[in-house]
């Protein structure tokens, strides 16, 4: 609930009270009726808003929980601490670091209307400020606003039908050329040992590559010829520091040398600027195919550029971290699930062949016939949540479940603990593809892996047909 107006009615009224001593019965009357207003249509809401405050760890003096969190970001487990925290604090609660305060909510219908309303609920500038000197101007980063339109509107092209179908015959054979390496290297020893998320890494990177640059990396080649594999070195790096800046305040990026002009920072950058330099000379070379960078590249009606140079590099940086990733490490723990699972590896193989039988090759036409090998990858999405949480910033204070959550708090909705909240789940830890077979027994909002709203990831049709 919205209270931010009324109480911006009551303070107008106050300062009628400072103006002459004629109009103070004017102004008294105005309080008066604004008090009548708010106890009649929010019984209640006065205690709420004066008693009721959000729980949450007390932390330090000064820095609040600033430790813990950049400890279990350095790593990876920032997840790990959120969950104790709503363990200890319930399903809202609030964290202090350096005098700011961060919201975490974890309430489905909540965080629905944090991702579709536009009016109340921003794009915090948090990912914005976490990507700067390394994919500045990326859209999965950039903050509400007229840039960030700008870049959806002339990105969405990519995205199409066409695109899709084209996206799953790259698919198709990429993946092929996996299956071939790995048969290769097993023959050639006689047993075989893979890091199976390495390897889904180098053919989701050679798969992004070519969908959206029409370029290959090799780094299913490189990976297989034992070559030191550069590009999928320094991508680790890169989603390091971006996870590390996210748990620290830019202040302390210099002590922890991930600052823009730390040398780490400088070398990432100088590498992705000169790769991008040798993707457009292979896109000025040969390739007509209409993709990410030849969009950004285009010109408008007018022929002015419809991104600058900055943009580009920021644009090619973030679809190459947000397009491989995501899918490389949901495919890592479908594989996880399956190995430990071997009834449910059993029924998905059997409901394959048996599709493949009748369709013969699988395409974007058929995809949706493998009805169970769908549970299989929304269960693992739910239970192995990939991104865990999102952040938005309220425009004006709000009601929630008796808290006020005051203008200008930056939320973070947690969807990671939706997504295993036993509120809303059966056995949330159990990996039970066969939950999503009553669509309707699904809680509404409770499942959201590529976000909602306008947000909303914009390759999410990519990706799914991508790992199916």
């Amino acid at each position: 609930m919205i209270v931010e107006p009324i109480l911006q009615t009551v303070a107008k009224a106050a300062a009628i009270l400072h103006t002459t001593p004629g109009q103070l019965g004017i102004g008294t009357a105005v309080i008066l009726s604004s008090f009548f207003v708010i106890f009649a249509i929010l019984p209640g809401s006065a205690p709420t808003i004066q008693v009721k405050e959000i729980p949450g760890p007390s932390g330090h003096p000064l820095i609040g929980s600033l430790f813990e969190l950049a400890r279990c970001g350095r790593n990876g487990k920032r997840h790990e601490l959120v969950s104790r925290w709503k363990a200890d604090y319930g399903p809202i609660f609030k964290v202090k670091m350096l005098g700011a305060t961060i919201v975490f909510v974890t309430d489905p219908m909540f965080v629905h209307n944090l991702l579709t309303d536009m009016n109340t609920f921003s794009r915090a500038g948090s990912l914005e400020i976490a990507a700067t000197g390394i994919a500045d101007n990326a859209l999965f980063v950039l903050a509400s606003g007229e840039k960030w339109k700008h870049h959806r509107k002339n990105l969405q092209k990519a995205f199409s039908p066409g695109q899709t179908r084209l996206a799953a015959k790259i698919t198709h054979d990429r993946t092929l050329s996996l299956i071939v390496k790995l048969k290769q290297a097993y023959s050639n020893k006689g047993h075989l040992e893979v890091d199976i998320h390495e390897a889904f890494t180098c053919l989701t990177l050679d798969i992004i590559g070519i969908i959206l640059f029409s370029h290959n990396f090799n780094a299913v080649d490189n990976y297989f010829s034992d070559k030191e594999n550069v590009f999928s070195e320094v991508l680790k790096k890169t989603i390091k520091i971006l996870e590390q800046r996210i748990s620290c305040p830019t202040i302390l990026w210099p002590l922890f040398g991930i600052g823009k002009n730390s040398p780490q920072v400088l070398k990432i950058r100088k590498y992705f600027e000169e790769l991008l330099k040798e993707i457009k000379q292979e896109k000025r070379d040969e390739s007509d195919q209409v993709d990410i960078l030849k969009l950004l590249m285009d010109t408008d009606a007018e022929n002015v550029q419809k991104f600058t140079e900055n943009e580009v590099f920021g644009e090619v940086i973030g679809f190459i971290l947000a397009g491989h990733e995501t899918t490389s490490n949901t495919l890592a723990f479908i594989a996880l699930e399956l190995s430990r699972n071997m009834g449910i590896q059993a029924k998905l193989k059997k409901e394959i062949k048996t599709v493949l039988a009748r369709v013969g090759t699988a395409s974007v036409e058929n995809i949706s016939e493998f009805k169970f090998l769908d549970q299989v990858i929304k269960e693992s999405q739910r239970l192995h949540t990939v991104a865990t949480v999102v952040v938005r910033r309220s425009s004006q204070a709000i009601e929630h479940d008796g808290y006020l959550i005051p203008a200008n708090a930056k939320i973070c909705g947690s969807i990671r603990e939706i997504h295993l909240d036993p509120q809303f789940w059966a056995e949330p830890t159990v990996f039970n593809p066969d939950r999503w077979n009553d669509g309707d027994s699904i809680v509404p909002n409770s499942f959201l892996p590529f976000g909602d709203g306008p947000h909303k990831c914009i390759g999410q049709k990519i990706a799914i047909v991508e790992m199916k």
